[in-house]
């Protein structure tokens, strides 16, 4: 059987959405294992001070971090606003549609454009 312990640390690890690659890795887009440090943030920071261990070091010093997951898909909220928009926008249309039939000259029925105004003054023909 599995440790639950293990498990739980799966899950707590999955629910932070942490990057599976530091921030320093990601952006030289070069291989990183993981740990805390990473071996490559390591190396750099003894490579700079000229030290062979990081025995007595802060860790926090090496600047390995590990940031949040960027978020993908739809944003939360944003599908159902558009929704609600092109509800309402149906619901003109058809409103529209009910005073074009009960007064077709006046909300631009059949005549092509709001007034049945279209084409006056600007047309090829001199108008």
């Amino acid at each position: 059987m599995s440790d639950p312990s293990g498990a739980l640390a799966k899950k707590a690890a999955g629910a932070q959405g942490l990057c599976a690659s530091c921030d320093r890795c990601r952006a030289r887009k070069t291989k990183c294992d993981g740990n805390r440090p990473c071996g490559n943030c390591a190396s750099k920071y003894m490579k700079k001070h000229k030290l062979t261990s990081l025995d007595g070091v802060d860790l926090a010093l090496l600047g390995c971090v590990y940031s949040p997951a960027k978020r993908r898909g739809p944003v939360p909220g944003k599908a159902g606003a558009a929704r609600k928009a092109s509800e309402a926008l149906a619901v003109q249309h058809e409103a529209h549609a009910q005073l074009s039939q009960l007064h077709p000259g006046q909300y631009g029925g059949a005549v092509g454009g709001p007034g049945g105004m279209m084409g006056v003054g600007g047309g090829l023909d001199g108008g």
